[in-house]
């Protein structure tokens, strides 16, 4: 069985085909805390060993490890992530392919061509030994790398594009922006790059700033659903300790929305030219999609949100992984 993964640093995306010859997707939110945790009203906990460390999947706790780097993608938390998705997802555990996935600027290096030493360290990371107490794992037969940001432009470029047009995809996820230059429908890919320093966690660290000034601590995931909430003018007085301050929370999270495209258009304006669209994807490409299409459709350039724009990159590995067997 071959499993499908996008192991960002906020969330980890599963994709496989059913026995229906459907494609199944599920999204699991990133959270461990060091040590094992008890049972609790019969809600099994999951407790791993590894390394001779003792972890426990805790999404909703304060403590949960810090993934917001890009040394992430090489740290045992990665492992138990990719783990953890997996034991979440239905699926029996077993022996299984796995497809993944690293930043552009960790699978590339500085003249453009893979990273062997990299690719490598992932795939070695990913095949670490765990152990689940009162449960089995997954293992895995062979582990394939993919960039990010590329392989979401496969399923949206068809033969119907012109040769000559030029797409840039640009990939907003918690921790790196990566982008890509192509040509037609793939028919060249004219640049690439990536920076680690482009991500949502810059707009979280601002909210939650914002939230202590209320007297609110919340972790990763939890901002990341207040943010959600505002953007789609919910309510959020039940998750904030001092209501009066709401205003300064939205106030500070429009002003970050405006930093983090500001910094997506500076990586893109350093760094590309002459292309005629713009798709973006990732989990934050909902929070700079209005800036960035405001900022380049003056200049007629088309600006397209990835539909599903979080899971659009687990989606189409399938689609560049059978073109490559």
């Amino acid at each position: 069985m071959i499993v499908f993964c996008d192991d960002g640093s906020t969330a980890t995306k599963l994709a496989w085909v059913d026995s229906k010859k459907s494609l199944v997707t599920k999204v699991m939110n990133n959270g461990f805390i060091t040590d094992w945790k008890s049972d609790v009203l019969n809600k099994k906990s999951f407790n791993y060993t590894l390394d001779g460390q003792k972890f426990a999947y805790s999404p909703n706790s304060i403590e949960i490890e810090v993934t917001t780097n890009v040394k992430y993608q090489y740290s045992v938390i990665n492992t138990l992530n990719v783990q953890q998705a997996l034991q979440l997802s239905g699926l029996e555990p077993q022996v299984i392919d796995l497809i993944v996935t690293l930043p552009i600027s960790e699978y590339y290096d500085t003249d453009g061509q893979e990273n062997t030493l990299k690719i490598e360290r992932k795939i070695a990371n990913i095949k670490r030994e765990v152990h689940l107490s009162k449960g089995h794992v997954f293992t895995f037969d062979k582990v394939v790398v993919y960039p990010e940001s590329l392989p979401v432009l496969v399923s949206i470029l068809g033969d119907d594009v012109d040769p000559y047009e030029r797409s840039l995809v640009c990939d907003l996820g918690g921790t790196t922006l990566d982008c890509g230059l192509v040509m037609g429908a793939f028919e060249d890919v004219l640049k690439v790059s990536g920076d680690h320093t482009i991500g949502t966690q810059l707009l979280i660290k601002e909210i939650s700033n914002a939230l202590i000034k209320a007297d609110t601590h919340l972790n990763f995931n939890h901002v990341d659903v207040l943010v959600r909430r505002l953007l789609a003018n919910e309510n959020i007085d039940s998750m904030i300790n001092n209501v009066e301050l709401i205003p300064l929370i939205k106030e500070q999270l429009n002003l970050a929305m405006k930093k983090l495209a500001d910094k997506c258009l500076v990586h893109i304006e350093q760094n590309y030219n002459g292309f005629n669209n713009i798709y973006l994807t990732g989990g934050g490409a909902h929070l700079v999609y209005e800036l960035i299409k405001h900022h380049w459709e003056q200049r007629n350039v088309k600006v397209i949100k990835i539909e599903d724009s979080q899971i659009a990159l687990v989606k189409s590995l399938p689609l560049i992984h059978s073109d490559n067997e």
